[in-house]
């Protein structure tokens, strides 16, 4: 069986990285698992001091980036793989004892041709209004495809827990630049799964490799939904500059429509969450045209 390697990129100011490194050292290893690479990005490295803390069994390996972007870093932590599966978990999530385990297994049956993704549950700094947990995120909310492995064609596996072989990344041209965190835009990961889909790979959810995606309350309040919501716009600009097409009338009509219906909801005072809504596909309409 190839072999499985994994990577967590971090941020110097990061204070959950702790917290991932507990689980790590709490999980059962499989017989196939090579080590752990540990990219930080950004100002205030401290990622050497994090890796002592790492079991010895766990190999882990720090590697820093100065620039922070979250993609650059993980393209740089590539540059040290050469085989296998390459599993990529965030910096602010836990692992069930079993995850890697689950990884493993799912290799066993599906060695090539498939790029795997795992449940997601959240833990809350402290529970949102619940008219807001509509709109936030599936990482904020909780992701998953039932208690059975299933396959699935969409690029609907969570940033923070999916895996991928390497030989297919390459294939892929690696991760795009002007996505992920630092880059203005959301959606790397995202971005990676069209490419690999349309290369012909498959999605397989794998059920039984669980983590826990720590959401403290700054990043589940309505002022953070909106940012999100301008990035996850600014992502599609990226897509429709590269594809050449800009549709300036239509552009116009949806953000002066979306503008209408929002003002109108706010001055009759409706619903909070579906005025919510409206005021959301504003900012993507922001960030999507460049208004």
């Amino acid at each position: 069986m190839k072999k499985m390697v994994l990577i967590i990129p971090t941020v110097g100011s990061s204070e959950t990285v702790e917290r991932t490194i507990e689980s790590m050292n709490r999980c059962d290893l499989p017989a196939n698992f090579d080590r752990l690479i540990l990219v930080e990005n950004g100002l205030n490295p401290r990622g050497d001091v994090l890796v002592e803390k790492l079991r010895p069994e766990l190999n882990a390996v720090y590697l820093y980036h100065k620039e922070g972007n979250k993609s650059k870093a993980l393209n740089a932590a590539l540059q040290f793989v050469d085989d296998g599966l390459v599993v990529f978990f965030d910096d602010d999530i836990r692992l069930h004892r079993k995850t890697l385990i689950a990884y493993s297994e799912a290799m066993a049956g599906c060695q090539d041709g498939f790029f795997f993704a795992g449940p997601c549950g959240v833990d809350y700094e402290e529970t949102p209004f619940k008219w807001l947990l509509p709109h936030l995120p599936a990482s904020a909310r909780g992701w998953g495809l039932g208690s059975a492995p299933v396959q699935f064609s969409a690029p609907i596996a969570l940033g923070c827990n999916w895996a991928v072989y390497f030989d297919d990344l390459c294939r892929a041209d690696l991760f795009n630049t002007e996505k992920g965190p630092g880059a203005g835009a959301r959606g790397q990961e995202t971005d990676m799964q069209i490419k690999l889909l349309s290369l012909g790979i498959k999605g397989q959810y794998i059920p039984e490799a669980m983590v826990w995606h720590y959401v403290p309350t700054c990043r589940c309040s309505p002022e953070w939904v909106l940012r999100r919501s301008l990035e996850s716009g600014r992502s599609r600009y990226l897509e429709r500059v590269h594809e050449g097409k800009l549709y300036t009338a239509k552009i116009a009509c949806f953000f002066l429509a979306t503008l209408a219906i929002t003002s109108f909801l706010i001055f009759f005072r409706f619903d909070q969450s579906v005025g919510f809504k409206w005021r959301k596909l504003r900012e993507i309409y922001r960030g999507r045209f460049r208004i």
